[in-house]
């Protein structure tokens, strides 16, 4: 789907999404996956390289939060982990992946 609104958390390591139809994913962008293969082909526009997967690995992941009906959300300038979110007429607080009850 086609972003309608993003924003990074205070720290810049969490990004959170709203998509055009009201969907919130937040993704860290601070994790790092690895691939099992031991070398593979990084393509760029004039050449190619091989690289190494132990030393370059993949940021970012997608975090276990999904909201729907979202239409706006703000993150805390204190606290990288807070995420405030307005969905229909409630409030969400969310701390790490964790909503508290509805406002």
């Amino acid at each position: 789907c086609v972003p309608a609104r993003i924003a990074l958390n205070c720290n810049s390591n969490r990004l959170s999404v709203i998509d055009e139809l009201g969907l919130l994913t937040v993704y860290d962008l601070d994790a790092r996956n690895f691939n099992n293969n031991n070398n593979s082909t990084l393509e760029s526009s004039d050449d190619k390289h091989n690289v190494d997967n132990n030393t370059l690995g993949n940021f970012g992941a997608k975090m276990n939060i999904d909201r729907r009906d979202v239409w706006d959300m703000c993150w805390a300038n204190d606290n990288e982990e807070m995420l405030c979110v307005m969905e229909k007429t409630k409030m969400v607080i969310i701390r790490g992946e964790t909503p508290e009850s509805p406002v």
